[in-house]
This record gives structure tokens, sequence and C-alpha cells, in this order.
């Protein structure tokens, strides 16, 4: 009798900590895994891992791992707990209109300026392999529920950056609504239900802007064309000559003017290589390094695609309507227009400072202007740039038309 209390005690206190382990464990990590046998029942499981996915991120700070997080953890599960967590781009295992149109959005965003993993792209783009290549996945209820999820984030994250830009706003911005309220995100996800397409939806929120159109749609030929594997970038100035040199011959591998794995060249190697480089390009042939060459060896398709991102983010710190007359500085392009009704009226050229002396991004009401302003040359300029110059032809002073003047 005593054995037999002893083994039911055991018992007891064995199955006691198996659900405490589990416990334990399921505060972990979010559900993986939840194999549904009975097709009907998928739904009602998923909307179930959908809601302790949710009480796992809630928990976590919006972390599902050391490499996905939530940006709108709270929208999300307002909305799916409005709707008793129902799945909202899926219906049993297939996925609806709406988010067909949205995993081909989020996969093609470079089209519109973003970048497609902002938006989990190579986690939807793996659950979807996994849903294509293996039946059984496709009972998985935690998967369907973990897809649903991202793809909600992903959803209002596109609407944030199509709206108001992915860069921080500053004193440059004109903007007035600079903070979307959570009715904004949610009224744009509805419509997008509702028209079982989130296109048109997502392009309404661009700017309204001929210069944004016309750079948006270049982006089709440059993408034809564009690489974007990873490439070294080299920092320069450099602190550390035998890791930027390393670093340079790797580069140097990756664009085919070095084969792979070539042996450490010494300083010859270095200047026969970067001649070859130099001639290829059109530079000066001096077998040296210099800022132009390194800008030229970094200026992948990658960091043009930054630039073209950065440019499209900027129209988002516009108003939608801008006024009726105002003037408008492009620094790339060193010119100036006068607009007046949405007419070029007036154009001119305009200097622009250099990398160390960069002109200021400004938004300024005009109160007056000056034609033909005397300058006073900073100190700074006076003897870093102009001294040197002077020094080596006095005539430097009447070719820039600059006067020599006292103290007062």
């Amino acid at each position: 009798m005593k054995m037999r209390q002893r083994s039911i005690a055991f018992l007891i206190v064995f199955i006691s900590l198996l659900f405490l382990i589990r416990c334990k464990n399921n505060s972990k990590k979010a559900p993986e895994k939840d194999i549904v046998s009975n097709p009907a029942k998928l739904s009602e499981r998923t909307a179930e891992d959908i809601e302790s996915t949710l009480n796992y991120l809630k928990k976590n700070n919006g972390k599902l791992n050391d490499t996905v997080s939530f940006s709108f953890t709270s929208l999300v599960d307002s909305m799916y707990g409005a709707n008793n967590y129902q799945a909202k781009w899926f219906r049993e295992d297939k996925t609806l209109p709406a988010g067909d149109s949205l995993l081909y959005f989020i996969q093609n965003s470079r089209f519109s300026g973003l970048f497609p993993n902002d938006y989990h792209a190579h986690l939807l783009s793996f659950i979807q392999r996994v849903f294509g290549a293996d039946s059984n996945s496709r009972k998985n209820a935690a998967l369907w529920a973990r897809a649903d999820l991202l793809m909600t984030d992903a959803f209002f994250l596109l609407v944030k950056d199509l709206k108001r830009g992915r860069l921080p706003y500053d004193s440059v911005t004109l903007r007035t609504d600079t903070v979307l309220p959570a009715r904004f995100y949610t009224d744009a996800l509805n419509k997008a239900m509702q028209e079982g397409n989130v296109m048109p939806v997502l392009h309404a929120l661009e700017p309204k802007s001929s210069g944004y159109d016309s750079l948006k749609a270049y982006i089709p030929e440059f993408l034809a064309g564009a690489s974007f594997a990873a490439y070294t970038y080299l920092p320069y100035p450099y602190s550390d000559s035998v890791r930027f040199f390393g670093l340079l011959q790797k580069r140097l591998e990756e664009t085919g003017d070095l084969p792979d794995s070539t042996p450490a060249l010494d300083t010859t190697g270095f200047k026969r290589v970067i001649r070859k480089y130099q001639k290829k390009y059109g530079f000066k042939l001096t077998g040296r390094i210099s800022d132009p060459l390194i800008d030229k060896l970094n200026n992948t398709d990658e960091e043009k695609f930054k630039r073209i991102a950065i440019t499209l983010d900027r129209y988002k710190k516009l108003p939608d309507s801008l006024p009726e007359t105002y003037v408008w500085v492009n620094l790339p392009a060193y010119t100036l227009e006068v607009r007046d009704h949405d007419t070029v009226v007036f154009t001119s050229r305009v200097i622009v400072g250099g990398p160390q002396t960069r002109t200021p991004l400004l938004t300024s009401e005009i109160s007056n202007f000056i034609t033909m302003p005397q300058w006073t040359v900073p100190y700074s300029i006076i003897f870093k740039e102009m001294l040197p110059k002077i020094r080596k032809d006095t005539m430097y002073l009447d070719r820039e038309n600059l006067m020599v003047v006292d103290k007062n």
C-alpha cells in the first residue's frame, strides 16, 4: 500500500515537473510548431498561436528572436485582439488576395525606394518556400500565425515609410503631421482588406511631386543593371595601413581587377594594380590611392540606391502642397530655381561647400535678399585654402575677383 502511494506521489511530482518545464520552455520562445491534423481546426489553432505569439512579443519588447523584432507590437495586438486573433492575410491554408499583393509589394519594395528586409522580407520568403516545398508544413498553425503577424507589422512599417519616410524629422521638415495616429494605420489596413489589394492604398501615401515621380520612374532602369552583392567598404583616410591595404586587395578582387585568392601584394604590386584600375576608369596614372579613387571603389550600386532612397525620403518631408512662389536649391546639382505657380521662372548656378565644409540644409522664409553682395572670406578659408594658392600664383586674387583689405 505504501509502495503504491509512493508511486502515485512520484507520478504526480513527475507530471508537475513536466508541466513546469513545459511552461518554462513556452515562456522562452513564441510558438514555432503546432501541427493540426484536422484542416477544419487550422484557423482556430492559428488564432490561438497568434494570441500566444503576441503575448510573448509584449513580454519581450517586440523581439521575436535574435534577428527579428516587431515595430508595432501594441498596435498589432490591438488589431488582432479586436477580432478574436483571427488571421488577416490567410484563410485556412490559403493566402488571401490582399496577402498576395502585400508579399509582392514587399519583395519589390526597392521600386519605391525602400529596402525589402526592413519589412521582414527574408523571413517571409523563407516561410513561403517552406509552405511550397513541404505539404506537412501547411498544417503548422504556429507558422501560419507567425507569417500573418509579420505581414501585419510589415504593412504598418510600409505605411509609415511611404507616408513620412525613413529619415528622422528635423528642422528642414515642413510637414505638420509629423506623428501618424494609430487610426491612420488601421484605416489603411482596413481599406486594403476591403479592396483585396494593398497596392493602391500604399501608393496613395506617397508624395504628389513631379520631382519624386521622375526619380522614382528612373528606379526600374537602375535596378535592371544593378548588383546588390556584398562588397568590402574601404574606410579612408585610414589609421591602420596593414588593415586598409588588406581590405583594398579584397575589394580589387571583388571588382575583378585581381584574381581571387591572390597572394598578399607588396608596394610594387599595389602600384601596378592601381595604375591598371586608374587607366580603366580614366584617372590620372599615378599608381597611388586618392580620395576620388576610393570614392569610385566605394560607390557600389548599393550605395547609389541608398542615395536614391534618401532623396525620395526628403520629398516626404515636404508638405502635400508647396507655396505658390518659392525658391528651390538643389545642392547636388549646384542649381537654384524660382518657381511660381509650379512654373520655373528663373534659374541660376550656385556655389556649394565641399565634403569638409558642407552647405547646411535649411528651410526658411525669405524676407529680403541682396544682389551682388560683398563677401568677406572667413579666416579658415584664407589660411587653409587660399594662401597656398596665392603663394603659387599672385594672379589668383585677380582671377577670383578678390581684393585684399585691412582689418577695418
